[in-house]
């Protein structure tokens, strides 16, 4: 192989990466990204221990609705954290994003389903929900139909994504 060619080959891989980065630093210029983590209750990770530089969103695992008043409610055992989380975070972060968040699978269907096909029930979901965070996250395999009445009666309450 000549000498010329050698040389080519061996640049190749340098040449590859600069390239390859100034495409990802070309498109990522113009867009925000954002960058979420779960935290979840059950996993006996310290919540001091997370490092919320590294997010824009985190969302605090698992909240329920409560069956009676629509109320976003917390287990007991998980009130001490669900309560500080926000403001712990913040201090690696002051921009971070938290959300609470419930899951549809832990709750039962038609529970989820009546808080959001009922205004007042929507907002006495939404009313609890803001109290210790900046949003509420809701895992729930769900028609958006159902979701986008809950989004609205959200954003209604001046809390956009």
């Amino acid at each position: 192989m000549p000498l010329c060619m050698n040389k080519l080959s061996a640049m190749a891989p340098r040449v590859l990466f600069f390239l390859s980065l100034s495409i990802i630093l070309y498109f990522s210029n113009g867009q925000t990204w954002i960058k979420s983590g779960y935290w979840y209750s059950g996993s006996e990770f310290p919540v001091p221990d997370i490092n919320s530089a590294l997010f824009t969103h985190l969302m605090c695992a698992f909240a329920e609705i409560n069956s009676s008043t629509y109320e976003v409610s917390i287990s007991p055992s998980d009130q001490p954290y669900f309560s500080t989380f926000t403001s712990i975070v913040k201090k690696k972060n002051l921009s971070i994003k938290t959300l609470l968040s419930i899951w549809g699978a832990k709750a039962n269907s038609s529970i989820l389903s009546s808080m959001a096909s009922q205004p007042s029930y929507r907002t006495s979901s939404i009313k609890s929900s803001i109290k210790n965070s900046s949003a509420l996250w809701v895992s729930w395999p769900r028609p958006l139909v159902d979701f986008a009445k809950v989004r609205h009666r959200h954003d209604q309450y001046g809390h956009p994504p």
